[in-house]
């Protein structure tokens, strides 16, 4: 709905138009992020008719996929202070 509002607004205030859109972008990277994290693997429905929307989940979805593989990778959390060759 806020994606949907934020495109009116493009008429009225062109400014104001691409705040309110980068914080939907955001939200959308959020949403992925943590919808990965509650191992969720389908973007919402509601943001299928909006390629940027899509993209921006998928985003986050992909962020938190690698976050939680480094996370579990020896190599990554030894200490060592060499970076990881599979992850650098």
């Amino acid at each position: 709905m806020a994606w949907g509002m934020a495109q009116v607004m493009r008429v009225i205030d062109e400014e104001k138009a691409r705040s309110e859109i980068s914080t939907v972008l955001e939200d959308a990277w959020e949403c992925g992020y943590h919808d990965c994290r509650s191992g969720e693997q389908v973007v919402p429905g509601m943001f299928s008719d909006s390629p940027q929307l899509v993209h921006q989940w998928k985003s986050g979805w992909r962020f938190a996929a690698s976050a939680e593989e480094m996370a579990g990778c020896s190599c990554c959390q030894s200490d060592s202070g060499n970076p990881c060759p599979f992850h650098d």
